[in-house]
């Protein structure tokens, strides 16, 4: 009773922790501008912020997140992904408005040289209050902790393996997933790069869907090693799935820290992404052949 006392009042705690990180985290996005008497010779980019376009930019303009607002001209084509994309009636856009899981705001003449791809970005959204920011975590850790129930359920061995991968080698695996990190990176990046290109959305969605499976197996690993670790400090009557749902929580936290959440996520993934491809799916079989990989240990 007292271990299932002190496990409750330590997932209150670190909920109270995370209600109050995301309290801070629900906040207006920062605003760039590009004022009516500057020309860009160049493209721009941008993460996470309100672009506001008033002036030329001579090149393509890419988006990740926030709110971007064309009233000037764009020579180039204009992606905006999980983000909002609002084109003046008087804008001038000479290339295609590729929009991925984000809405627009514009003219019918405008729509009809948008490239939509309809994903709705459930689980880092923007401009959302701290109560719904709250609401949305909640669900994260719900689908997370199911997500890893069942893949430890049916592939137990796998997931220890690449969890161990993580727990002995984690310097190489940080390396690997680094690499394996700007290799898909640089893939997705030149899929949209010609995405009005007929091949672009096919190779987009092929790659985003290699990219979700590593990534939800690396990850599911990633909270197994946490857990495993606090495993060894919590109660000795508390059960694995105690720990692995603390780990969810810990791993939620860190990813919703103001200013280094992104950087919090960015290591989970790579780490997840490292074990994965150093495991081959925690198989541990070699690269051209059906032999195993042998520990050291």
């Amino acid at each position: 009773m007292k271990n299932a006392w002190g496990l409750f009042k330590t997932t209150l705690i670190l909920f109270c922790f995370l209600f109050f990180n995301l309290a801070i985290a629900g906040q207006d996005l920062a605003q760039v501008s590009i004022p009516k008497n500057k020309n860009l010779s160049h493209g721009y980019f941008t993460y996470k912020k309100f672009l506001l376009i008033d002036g030329s930019v001579d090149g393509n303009v890419f988006c990740m997140g926030g709110r971007t607002s064309v009233h000037g001209e764009v020579k180039g084509n204009i992606t905006v992904i999980f983000g909002v994309l609002e084109v003046a009636k008087d804008a001038k856009v000479s290339g295609k408005l590729i929009t991925i899981g984000s809405p627009f705001v514009g003219i019918q003449e405008q729509v009809d040289k948008r490239i939509d791809i309809p994903i709705r970005d459930v689980f880092y959204p923007n401009n959302l209050s701290w109560l719904e920011l709250m609401k949305r975590s909640i669900l994260r850790i719900i689908i997370a902790f199911s997500i890893c129930s069942l893949l430890i359920m049916f592939k137990p061995k796998h997931i220890r393996e690449t969890g161990r991968e993580i727990r002995t080698d984690w310097v190489p695996t940080f390396f690997a997933g680094s690499f394996l990190t700007v290799f898909l990176g640089m893939a997705l990046f030149g899929s949209i790069m010609i995405f009005a290109h007929p091949l672009g959305p096919i190779l987009f969605i092929s790659i985003s869907a290699m990219v979700s499976i590593i990534a939800i197996f690396g990850l599911v690993s990633v909270f197994e090693a946490i857990a495993h670790y606090l495993n060894r400090i919590m109660p000795p009557k508390t059960g694995f799935a105690h720990s692995l749902f603390l780990a969810i929580v810990i791993c939620e936290i860190g990813c919703t820290l103001p200013y280094i959440g992104p950087a919090v996520q960015l290591i989970l993934f790579i780490l997840g992404l490292g074990a994965t491809l150093l495991t081959r799916f925690g198989s541990n079989k070699g690269w051209l052949t059906k032999s195993k990989k042998v520990w050291s240990a």
